[in-house]
């Protein structure tokens, strides 16, 4: 690549040495393409095991080539999530540092677009809470896409800046900070991170990252863990940051890797380079709070949050016993753990209100009109009647195109299904079928 900056070049060299023109050469490299599955969603018809897997994660796998994602129902359903393999060493480290994860609260600090918070997702499992945060506005919408498609709900969503998490006395055992960087570790997939690149902005990132972690630092219990994460190798960016952590009682945590990954690792961090792992450039450290802060157990002034019969939804849905339904102060029931309500109310009243992404639905009208995510949970009521789509007439229903009345169809409201994996509802009226398939995220590509 002959359009790469000469101070990035100098440095990768004085990095890597004899190495350099290896990691050089894979940058012309094509970039390996991985997804990782839904474990409770993937459907049964597809064999798993036919694909290379990702070795640091056992839901990932290399794809031999790229196929156009939105023409794949399975991916609007959540079975899958296409995310860079590097990236996914996270589901390696959390299983590490918790072998069961059982009733983790975990904040995902810059969480959009979501490939860290589906992973940490299925890690929970449903136990638990994970706290999604995005600063950003603009694209705190795909965030709670992604994470309605996932279909867990113990997941909460907010816009909150970083320092606004350090000021509420709020902690959680695990903090994940996956820092906006100078992505170097994306050279290769996109040419706009080459021509965007200077060493002014590089630092500019990294003055960024400090303020990041000096937010999220307090939000951590004793005890509990800090993971942090760039697409870059600049130190800068990476390792510099160590003395800050140590200086606020975090320590290092050392994870074990087989030497065969190639991942290259020392006391502080692993980095993966694309000329040693099949995936992109990628950084993270792993650290523990070694001693309490001492902040106050925040207090919910005004519960905002009311609680529903879960009668309400019993048509739909079949909730266990750990979950209820609430109302948020918008009018729309939410499926939520029983365990978690409490935090939910002390996020609410320290940080504004915050989002459980698992709508149940509203009455609109005279009938009630179940939510697209509660379509995307675990929790649909096999007593509905199914709709069993062909591909082009789940590409349909995904477009919000208008669908065929289909006679022996019974009316009333419907499970639409692909491959036997859920893609939303339909309500038949014996004359015309109603398509509930969000309008905001319907498909727009021609076919």
């Amino acid at each position: 690549m002959n359009n790469l900056h000469s101070a990035f070049l100098s440095r990768i060299q004085n990095q890597l040495g004899e190495e350099s023109e290896a990691f050089i050469q894979s940058l012309k490299a094509a970039s390996p393409i991985s997804i990782r599955r839904h474990v409770r969603k993937f459907p049964s018809i597809h064999t798993w095991h036919d694909y290379p897997t990702v070795v640091w994660c056992k839901d990932g796998c290399y794809l031999s080539e790229r196929p156009i994602f939105a023409l794949d129902p399975l991916w609007h359903a959540g079975s899958y999530y296409v995310q860079e393999a590097s990236s996914m060493f996270l589901d390696y480290v959390l299983r590490f540092l918790y072998p069961q994860a059982d009733d983790l609260t975990v904040l995902d600090l810059c969480a959009a677009p979501g490939g860290k918070s589906t992973l940490i997702a299925s890690w929970l499992d449903g136990k638990g809470m994970l706290l999604s945060n995005e600063v950003i506005k603009t694209r705190v919408g795909m965030l709670i896409e992604n994470m309605t498609k996932w279909g867990y709900d113990n997941v909460v969503v907010s816009s909150k800046d970083p320092g606004d998490f350090a000021a509420s006395a709020l902690t959680f055992d695990l903090v994940v900070v996956d820092a906006p960087c100078s992505g170097e570790g994306l050279f290769r997939k996109d040419p706009n991170a080459i021509s965007e690149w200077t060493p002014e902005s590089a630092h500019h990132c990294a003055m960024r990252q400090q303020r990041i972690l000096s937010a999220a630092m307090p939000c951590v219990h004793e005890g509990g863990y800090l993971i942090y994460s760039t697409c870059t190798y600049n130190p800068e960016e990476n390792e510099k940051h160590h003395d800050l952590l140590i200086a606020n009682g975090y320590e290092p945590v050392r994870i074990p890797v087989l030497s065969e990954w190639q991942i290259k690792s020392d006391e502080i961090g692993y980095r993966f380079y694309p000329h040693c792992v099949n995936g992109e450039g990628f950084y993270m450290s792993v650290y523990q709070k070694s001693y309490s802060t001492n902040f106050p157990n925040h207090r919910v002034r005004k519960r905002i949050f009311k609680e529903e019969s879960s009668a309400t939804i019993s048509e739909y849905a079949i909730l266990p016993s750990s979950r209820i339904l609430i109302h948020d102060p918008r009018g729309m029931c939410r499926v939520f753990p029983v365990t978690q309500l409490d935090l939910l109310e002390r996020l609410s009243s320290a940080l504004g209100y915050v989002e459980p992404v698992m709508e149940a639905g509203a009455l609109k009208g005279k009938k009630w009109v179940p939510a697209h995510a509660l379509a995307m949970s675990t929790w649909v009521s096999d007593g509905l009647p199914t709709w069993d789509l062909s591909l082009h007439e789940s590409l349909q229903f995904l477009s919000r195109e208008n669908l065929p009345v289909v006679s022996t169809l019974p009316t009333g409201i419907l499970r639409v299904k692909y491959n036997d994996v859920m893609l939303g509802w339909a309500r038949n009226l014996g004359n015309r079928i109603n398509n509930y398939y969000p309008q905001n995220w319907r498909l727009r590509m021609r076919r």
